[in-house]
């Protein structure tokens, strides 16, 4: 499969090969393993491609080995540091309302430090910099998460550069590009509601999340900018525009699947592209499906462990678990505990092979905690979900499978009443409809008229070949705010309104002021003769 998946994309590619630069910050391994994955299909496609990966999460070090081309660096305490307090926010992510407007924000300004120092440290580094001007590459490539990549593109004279979205994109981000629609009709990441509910409560709320996405974009921006000002002077780079000039904007964002938005011909839907192809199971849990009828697989991703769950709400789903005796669940967890010992239909593991069950047949369901790529993955392969949202854009994307009935929700507040959890596990259990709609969201994913691949790969390399593509932009996203609203053309339109209707009004009067005259005039006359 490997093999093939490689020849295919020989064949695609044109015959030029680029000179590739990939900029990944080693942290957040859901993005990190988006963006090695990207790299490989590039490298597959018969280019270079070298990836900057400052080291920021420890953790993430080994993926360095994973790759042929990687050049990284010595961390530093002030990034260690960052990392340390934010490890703190996501851990109380359990008990702590992540899906509030201002919990998010409070938890995008924790990022945004850790990005900050970890640019810096790139920043700072004359030797690398000169190491990597001197590779002269023909194009970068870099996420909307961190912008640091966008200032690293002059600094290093990279001419041409796209950006990736490892998530479906906010509209604050969709209006850097020019893309820009009413916030009424599209709910804001932090606002997870369904666009046919957008109530005037709703709406409100929309506004807010707009304001908070706003302040993490722009704060992250001129932060960074800032580190570029210091490094080389006041005004050398401007972050904001070099973002907004990216050729292409690749987000992870399918339209079979994802609620309906506007979009550009410069904005590229991806989804579906990082996703692996399937192994045979091992042994442990090829018996694992065999030994009841009916397996249900409980995985909160990579950045939340299970085993930091608060104890009450372990007490609750260990209740549920024993109320379905005739059903296998096998739970992600990452120590070695007394956590469910004794319950024969629970099956512990520190590590799951996710596509792989999720692929086969025996499984029943997935309780998930929303996260996207894990939406992705069973949406490729067709699995009925529980959502669980925990945090950013997770109750979004929970709205956005409940909205095609492939999924239901319990929020996690919901997750310490076992009769609750008990019920809507029995949903995803048993609920036929769930199921039928999963397999007909993973068949129209199968049977898409396009390939993601080739559609990448394409646009990557028109981008190499053309550069910047200003033919494709729009100037939405340089309008002034009286500009895109028409308040000007609006005030000018009354003005003439009003102009005009004094002007009628006056004309009457006079009208009628000579006409009053007249009269008077006649009614006079007729009374002398």
């Amino acid at each position: 499969m490997y093999l093939l998946s490689t020849i295919l994309l020989l064949l695609i590619s044109n015959s030029n090969c680029y000179n590739v630069l990939v900029y990944i910050p080693a942290f957040g391994k859901s993005h990190v393993n988006h963006m090695f994955r990207i790299s490989e299909i590039i490298q597959e496609a018969g280019h270079e491609v070298t990836i900057l990966y400052p080291p920021i999460d420890s953790r993430l070090a080994n993926y360095a080995e994973k790759f042929p081309k990687v050049v990284t660096l010595v961390p530093n305490e002030t990034v260690e540091d960052t990392v340390k307090a934010h490890s703190k926010t996501q851990k109380n992510y359990w008990v702590n309302d992540g899906n509030s407007v201002f919990g998010l924000l409070k938890s995008l300004k924790s990022l945004n430090k850790v990005y900050s120092a970890g640019c810096q440290n790139v920043i700072q580094n004359d030797t690398l910099t000169k190491e990597m001007k001197d590779q002269k590459f023909d194009l970068l490539v870099g996420e909307t998460f961190d912008y640091c990549y966008a200032g690293l593109k002059k600094m290093y004279g990279i001419k041409t550069h796209v950006s990736i979205f490892s998530s479906t994109p906010f509209f604050t981000l969709l209006k850097l590009y020019g893309l820009t629609f009413e916030i009424s009709m599209f709910p804001e990441m932090p606002n997870p509601v369904n666009p046919k509910e957008m109530t005037f409560w709703n709406r409100l709320n929309n506004i807010i999340s707009y304001w908070a996405m706003n302040q993490f974009v722009y704060t992250t921006m001129d932060e960074q900018n800032a580190l570029f000002d210091d490094k080389l002077g006041k005004g050398v780079i401007n972050v904001r525009q070099v973002v907004k000039e990216s050729s292409f904007y690749f987000v992870n964002s399918d339209p079979l699947v994802d609620l309906p938005r506007p979009t550009l011909y410069k904005i590229v839907d991806i989804a579906g592209l990082t996703v692996r192809k399937p192994k045979p199971l091992d042994v442990f849990f090829d018996n694992t499906l065999n030994s009841r009828t009916k397996t249900v697989l409980i995985s909160f991703g990579t950045n939340l462990r299970t085993c930091e769950m608060p104890e009450p709400m372990k007490q609750s789903f260990l209740k549920a678990i024993t109320a379905f005796s005739n059903v296998t669940f096998i739970v992600k967890y990452e120590i070695d505990d007394d956590f469910g010992k004794g319950i024969e239909n629970l099956v512990l593991s520190k590590f799951v092979p996710q596509v792989d069950l999720l692929a086969d047949k025996r499984l029943t369901g997935f309780l998930t905690h929303s996260g996207l790529n894990s939406i992705r993955e069973a949406s490729t392969y067709g699995k009925p979900l529980l959502l669980m949202p925990i945090f950013r854009d997770q109750g979004a994307n929970a709205v956005m499978v409940e909205n095609l009935k492939w999924g239901t929700i319990i929020q996690k507040n919901e997750a310490y009443d076992s009769e609750k959890l008990i019920k809507s596990l029995h949903k995803l259990i048993y609920d036929e409809s769930l199921a039928t709609n999963a397999t007909l969201v993973s068949r129209m994913i199968q049977n898409k008229p396009t390939n993601v691949t080739e559609t990448f790969i394409k646009h990557f390399e028109f981008a190499a070949q053309f550069g910047q593509l200003r033919n494709l932009n729009m100037e939405g996203n340089s309008m002034y705010f009286y500009e895109y609203y028409m308040i000007d053309v609006g005030l000018f339109l009354i003005f003439c309104f009003v102009i005009f209707s004094t002007l009628v009004i006056y004309v009457f009067k006079q009208i009628i002021t000579v006409l009053t005259i007249l009269m008077s005039y006649f009614i006079t006359k007729r009374k002398v003769e």
